[in-house]
Formats: structure tokens, sequence, C-alpha cells
């Protein structure tokens, strides 16, 4: 998958809109990469808000409550 640091930045820079237009889309594409591949915190704390909010994604409380009991 590469750094995994790397993919976590590009998924805040999508997310925040720094540098680049706000992206929910990308962010969530590069939050859920490093969902897929690790157990990484930050990247299951952003897809839990992300479907939380539905932002880049459709708004779902089971997924988000899924995703965050795996912490």
């Amino acid at each position: 998958m590469g750094a995994v640091e790397g993919w976590l930045a590009l998924g805040r820079l999508n997310y925040f809109g720094k540098s680049v237009p706000k992206d929910y889309e990308k962010a969530f594409y590069y939050y859920s990469a490093v969902d897929r591949d690790t157990d990484n915190r930050i990247a299951d704390l952003m897809l839990g808000r992300m479907y939380m909010d539905g932002t880049g994604v459709e708004q779902d409380e089971s997924k988000r409550e899924d995703i965050l009991r795996k912490q």
C-alpha cells in the first residue's frame, strides 16, 4: 500500500481542503485504504466521523459504531 502516513496525509488534505479543494469522496477512499490494510486508529476515527456526518459517504450510524468499536 505504501507509507501509511502518506495515505493518511492525503486523506487529511482532501478532508480539510488543505492545498487542494475539499473532496470528501477522495478522503474516504484514502482512509478506507488505510483501514483495510492496517489497524490505524486515525483512519478509524475519520471514517467513523464521515459515516456519522455523511461526508463522502452515505450517513450510516451502524457502520460508524462498527468502525469505532474496533478501537
